[in-house]
């Protein structure tokens, strides 16, 4: 539980709606600088280093499954209720982000060799994420 507030407090701030309208903000009034944080490369980047294990073919531990729920709630959220000063942008940023990762969920199922925890993980993770991406977007506000 303390691990996963931890992972909560640190998610909070970086998955944000203010986080997203400000660096979609910034872009606007800042040159092209490929070292800058974009909410592009924050949302790939965040994703790939949560669900690194569906690409690695590592088995991911409890945490780590906690965290990829975490994770993976917000994102849905953010496409499919997201708040009212959620920008657009980052609603179809995290939608792509959640199509891909569908696609890798899906891969990794057809692989044999998955823990039995891993596969139930991916597999709730896959519905969650199916469900949402042909859901009728909620708006709060």
């Amino acid at each position: 539980a303390m691990v996963l507030n931890l992972h909560k407090s640190l998610l909070d701030p970086l998955m944000s709606a203010e986080t997203a309208q400000r660096l979609t903000e910034s872009a606007l009034v800042s040159t092209p600088d490929k070292q800058a944080l974009t909410l592009a490369r924050l949302v790939r980047q965040l994703q790939e280093d949560i669900w690194q294990e569906v690409r690695s073919g590592k088995t991911p531990d409890l945490l780590r499954r906690n965290l990829q729920r975490e994770h993976l709630r917000r994102s849905l959220d953010m496409v499919v209720k997201p708040a009212a000063n959620v920008p657009a942008d980052a609603r179809s940023l995290y939608r792509l982000q959640l199509e891909g990762l569908a696609g890798q969920l899906h891969m990794r199922l057809q692989t044999s060799g998955l823990a039995q925890e891993t596969r139930a993980h991916y597999s709730e993770s896959l519905a969650s994420i199916r469900a949402a991406l042909t859901a009728g977007m909620q708006r709060n506000g």
